[in-house]
């Protein structure tokens, strides 16, 4: 398994691990540092360790590790990081969408397609919604820095 690692980091990083794209390691300023690291085509990167700063705010764009059977990885997730979600991937998605509970693993509304289990840090994508026309697949699991509850803030949806 290829993993970024950016524990020694004391800056935000924003880290896409989507083959064929750049990412933005140790922020130093606006203009500084961005797109400094590139993930070439081909290339399966489905995990990553965050910066353990507490001023840090890293990113992480998740890529379709599911696809072949796997997931992401997110190591040192703190309150102040986010999880980012791509809808060319998972669809158009917000944080009405998204579901936050101990021992969730499966869609309870038509809405709800992102399925977080705060007790075990597993993500899930429910593609319909139902958990019954799909099963809700794992797409990420994390570990987090901190006593904190992870929450939609926690989240972006981007393009």
């Amino acid at each position: 398994t290829d993993q970024i690692n950016l524990s020694g980091m004391s800056n935000s990083s924003t880290v896409n691990l989507n083959a064929g794209t750049y990412s933005s390691i140790n922020i130093r300023s606006n203009t500084s540092n961005q797109n400094n690291v590139a993930i070439a085509y081909g290339s399966k990167i489905n995990s990553v360790t965050l910066s353990v700063n507490p001023t840090a705010a890293d990113k992480v764009v998740l890529n379709n590790a599911y696809a072949s059977g796997s997931f992401d990885n997110i190591y040192n997730l703190a309150s102040n990081d986010k999880i980012s979600i791509k809808t060319s991937i998972f669809g158009n998605l917000s944080s009405a969408n998204l579901a936050v509970g101990a021992g969730l693993t499966t869609a309870s509304t038509s809405t709800s397609k992102l399925i977080v289990n705060s007790t075990t840090g597993d993500v899930y994508y429910d593609a319909d919604g139902s958990a019954a026309a799909s099963r809700a697949i794992k797409i990420a699991h994390y570990t987090k820095v901190g006593n904190f509850n992870l929450a939609a803030a926690n989240f972006e949806f981007i393009a």
